[in-house]
């Protein structure tokens, strides 16, 4: 019998739906600034309902894996796109290069800095690490009309520690320091504090030398006596 991805995402959906609280769905989207509707379930509660049911029902065939996290992201509710990100984690032995346009796909989509910054640094960060030839798309990203898009670009390496490209960070970080848009100037901050537990004097100095927004000099510079 053919897999059938709508039948297999509506059965998790009426399972998150029946463990879902009213009180914390209100909460949840308030806190996404009323962008997305939820079940209302906390993170720990909604993975062991996924891993429940991926026991369950099992994980979706590789040659509907696509689609099903497309169609995922078809639903109102947030738990949804989560899953189709977890998903997606969750298959990085399979990744190939073809994957990486499934990723831009979902940053483009439904996209708000909660699944945004899941997908830079739990996907593109590893598929990029994986296929080390496809880094050139982040020179495309940086300069992108997508903000999302920029914001991975200087993401997408938060978990690479010593092994970061500072050249590339720190170019990407002067290419983007006169913007005016909030969830730039934080990831220019955040991606600048995270290097900067391995290379604080590096860090320090190119923030020193540099005009960056006070947001993000700020975020840079937390942890820096």
């Amino acid at each position: 019998m053919a897999f059938n991805e709508q039948a297999y995402l509506s059965g998790l959906a009426q399972l998150l739906k029946s463990e879902g609280n009213d009180t914390i769905a209100y909460q949840q989207s308030k806190y996404l600034k009323n962008h997305f509707s939820f079940f209302g379930l906390k993170a720990d509660e909604r993975r062991k309902l996924m891993k429940s049911y991926f026991i369950q029902a099992g994980e979706p065939p590789l040659d509907s894996f696509e689609k099903t996290i497309k169609e995922a992201y078809a639903f109102e509710e947030r738990e949804m796109h989560y899953f189709a990100i977890e998903l997606f984690e969750r298959q990085k032995k399979k990744w190939n290069e073809g994957h990486l346009e499934l990723s831009i796909w979902l940053i483009t989509n439904n996209s708000w800095w909660d699944t945004v910054d899941l997908i830079a640094t739990h996907v593109v960060g590893g598929l990029l690490k994986k296929f080390p030839n496809l880094t050139y798309h982040t020179d495309k990203w940086v300069k992108h009309e997508n903000m999302w898009l920029r914001r991975t670009a200087l993401l997408y390496q938060l978990s690479y520690k010593e092994k970061t490209d500072q050249e590339k960070l720190f170019s990407y970080c002067l290419m983007l320091a006169h913007e005016k848009e909030f969830f730039i100037k934080k990831a220019i901050g955040w991606a600048l504090r995270q290097h900067a537990k391995y290379k604080p004097e590096a860090v320090k100095k190119f923030v020193d030398e540099n005009t960056f927004s006070p947001l993000s000099k700020r975020e840079a510079l937390k942890h820096l006596s």
